[in-house]
């Protein structure tokens, strides 16, 4: 149920457009004695970067350092919500000119994908950004896109409903490295104490019996172990009506409550809303 996230290594440059072609600005450029490559965007590294950012350009920037990877339209439902598509994209560009993130065009004509190059980082820590809040990711796999994806829509979905404190399956990785803790893909605690609860993204690729229940009894241990004064839930969120019957029937004896729910039909930014509305019913 959960993605395991690479460290920070080589990653390709942001992609052409599909019809272009190398021209004369690829090329080294000499500059009083100096060689610099385009591709090392040494305007990311001036100390005058800053300047050119907004708050809200920041915000944006702290939003994908904590997500490893987002798309562009998480960051509109995150950052620009209510805003219109120019203003998201306008700040996508203006990243990836400076030299502080990457973009990739999923398949070349999908969603746009985005990340943090060491640039960003590195201007995020000079702003005071704790180095723990920010995860250097590598692009994901065909395979481990999707879930990802609703992973960090998942988590929007629950700061907009309010109340939580909520953590992704990376940051609780880092944080309890070196244990055998299981970690749920997101950890939502209420800021009063008073509900915990983990949330699962179910692919529908996992053995119900060898894998998914005694994953379920694990994760109800370690709630409680985490909030014990705390009302304990898990939320399964899966794909497919029979797959949520079968999980439904083999659902094990815990004390924490447990709901198995489909992920919404929706995808895009209309995912966010139609999440809320599938972790408040009931």
């Amino acid at each position: 149920m959960e993605e395991t996230p690479s460290p920070a290594g080589a990653s390709p440059a942001p992609l052409r457009p599909n019809n272009s072609t190398a021209d004369v600005h690829d090329a080294p450029t000499r500059v009083e004695g100096t060689t610099e490559r385009p591709g090392s965007r040494p305007a990311a590294r001036d100390p005058r970067t800053a300047r050119h950012l907004s708050q809200r350009d920041i915000d944006a920037l702290v939003f994908i350092a904590l997500m490893g990877v987002i798309a562009q339209g998480q960051l509109a439902q995150r950052v620009f919500k209510d805003l219109s598509e120019v203003v998201v994209s306008r700040c996508a560009k203006r990243l990836l000119r400076l030299g502080l993130i990457e973009v990739l065009r999923w398949n070349r004509i999908g969603i746009n994908l985005l990340k943090l190059r060491t640039a960003g980082r590195d201007l995020l820590i000079e702003e005071g950004v704790p180095e723990e809040k920010i995860f250097m990711a590598r692009w994901p796999t065909a395979g481990g896109l999707a879930h990802r994806l609703w992973i960090v829509d998942a988590a929007i979905a629950l700061e907009r409903m309010g109340g939580f404190r909520v953590q992704t399956c990376w940051m609780l990785r880092r944080a309890l490295a070196g244990t055998k803790v299981p970690v749920p893909d997101l950890l939502a605690l209420s800021k009063n104490g008073q509900r915990v609860i983990a949330v699962e993204i179910d692919n529908a690729n996992e053995n119900l019996k060898s894998f998914v229940v005694p994953r379920l009894r694990d994760l109800d241990a370690a709630l409680h172990a985490w909030a014990p004064d705390a009302a304990a839930a898990i939320v399964i969120l899966t794909l497919g009506a029979r797959r949520a019957v079968s999980l439904q029937q083999q659902v094990p004896t815990t004390s924490a409550l447990v709901a198995v729910d489909l992920l919404p039909s929706a995808v895009g930014r209309p995912a966010v809303d139609a999440l809320v509305e599938v972790l408040t019913r009931g």
